[in-house]
């Protein structure tokens, strides 16, 4: 019976290293998601600047956004890529234009979900920062600051061939942490011009292609 256990604690423990090898950084890795069972991690820390509660408000409109920093989150490839764990930034949040409550999903913040980027309204975790020796490369950005690109949706908008990405630069001024966020939306409009020649489709409530300055709070 020990030798049994021993055998069993063995195998836990060589797949467990598996599973978590090799780690890799996730920041400048040009080979990122191609390696089997690696482990892309955030190894300077940079998903740790965008944690907590973010809030853009004016007396009419308000953005709020909440962000927690995932470890090690299984992310299975797909159409033969191969599998890997990844650190990764989650977030839900919430938006109030002209005094009306637009989107709310503040409370999936702390739901567990087995895969992040198909039920967080924020997901993801590109990383890029200031380099002067590197055009196009987070552009707006200064010594220090950091930007992620992270997956966004609106519940119950559903646009055919499009989707949205949310540029999030973190920095700091006069002490105070800010991010500043841009909402894109990348794809083209698909749909049956011989089913429905006249296509109307729904339209994102929070706005798009406008820089938004949040605060820490």
């Amino acid at each position: 019976m020990k030798t049994f256990l021993t055998i069993i604690v063995l195998l836990f423990c060589l797949l467990n290293c598996k599973a978590q090898s090799p780690v890799l950084p996730r920041y400048g890795n040009i080979d990122y998601a191609s390696v089997e069972g690696a482990y892309y991690k955030d190894t300077f820390n940079d998903f740790n600047l965008f944690e907590g509660t973010w809030q853009y408000t004016t007396p009419l409109d308000t953005l709020t956004i909440i962000l927690d920093k995932k470890e090690m989150v299984y992310t299975e490839g797909t159409m033969g890529s191969p599998n890997y764990y990844e650190d990764m930034l989650i977030g839900e949040y919430r938006y109030v234009d002209n005094g009306i409550e637009k989107v709310n999903t503040l409370n999936f913040i702390t739901a567990n979900y087995s895969d992040s980027y198909e039920h967080n309204n924020i997901s993801g975790g590109s990383i890029q920062k200031y380099n002067p020796n590197v055009s196009g490369i987070c552009i707006g950005c200064n010594p220090g600051d950091v930007q992620v690109r992270l997956l966004m949706f609106e519940p119950d908008v559903e646009i055919p061939g499009i989707y949205l990405y949310i540029y999030l630069r973190h920095y700091t001024e006069n002490g105070i942490e800010k991010l500043e966020a841009e909402i894109i939306p990348q794809g083209m409009i698909v749909y049956n011009k011989d089913e429905n020649p006249n296509p109307t489709f729904d339209q994102y409530s929070i706005p798009l292609r406008t820089p938004i300055i949040l605060t820490k709070q």
